[in-house]
């Protein structure tokens, strides 16, 4: 799923609710896709993305009854509770390889990259 970023001068990062400033204005877009076969319990799930010249801000919303969290700090094994993914390319060529952020509740977050074109990429910490 390819979604549109924001473009900003500068985003300020320090309010991280989805219908308050500065991420009421910034659109959202329906995930719809999934990894491999598509699983019996596909909660609702929402992203909004933003840059500037400083950061990427990636905001996730997920409408969910049955939530996993038991990943105890970064770059534990977040994939195995209810999770989010957010993979990413710095440019357009993605044979380069590109970067992934798993994200769980409460704000656990695993990061591998595969830049240097990795069929496997690394844990970075």
């Amino acid at each position: 799923m390819l979604c549109q970023a924001t473009r900003q001068k500068s985003f300020p990062i320090e309010n991280s609710e989805w219908d308050a400033f500065p991420w009421k204005d910034i659109p959202s877009e329906l995930i719809q896709n999934h990894m491999g076969k598509k699983p019996d319990h596909f909660p609702k799930a929402e992203v909004k993305i933003v840059y500037d010249n400083m950061a990427v801000c990636v905001m996730f919303q997920v409408r969910d009854r049955y939530v996993r969290a038991t990943a105890a700090s970064h770059q534990a094994e977040v994939y195995k509770d209810s999770c989010v993914e957010f993979f990413f390319t710095p440019g357009p060529d993605v044979s380069k390889g590109y970067f992934n952020l798993e994200m769980t509740t409460p704000s656990h977050l695993a990061y591998y990259d595969s830049s240097d074109g990795r069929q496997d990429p690394r844990a970075v910490n």
